[in-house]
């Protein structure tokens, strides 16, 4: 006598089979569940972090464009020069004369 799975959808021999390949399909379904929850889990923790980070660079632009703001009226104006070691780090200089050319 054959006896068919519901879950598996398969048919075994006995029925110790049959739990038996049932308990280790539930088992990795577990297993499978888990791992996707533990990543769930990590990608919103990291997200926590790039959010806390944004909201840093944004409270420190803000800080600078005060700090400027204030220079100018008081000075008129703020000049610094632009030297090419400070272009080596801008990624999106570089981006553009990778695009560019």
């Amino acid at each position: 006598m054959k006896f068919y799975s519901e879950t598996l959808k398969k048919l075994f021999d006995t029925e110790d089979e049959l739990t038996k390949a049932e308990a280790e399909a539930a088992q990795k379904e577990l297993e499978a569940k888990q791992k996707a929850e533990k990543l769930s889990a990590d990608r919103k923790a990291a997200a926590h972090i790039v959010d806390e980070k944004r909201k840093a660079a944004q409270d420190a632009e803000k800080e600078y464009r005060q700090s400027l703001s204030e220079f100018c009226k008081k000075y008129g104006a703020y000049h610094y020069s632009l030297k090419t070691a400070d272009l080596k780090d801008d990624e999106w200089y570089s981006d553009f004369w990778k695009w560019f050319f």
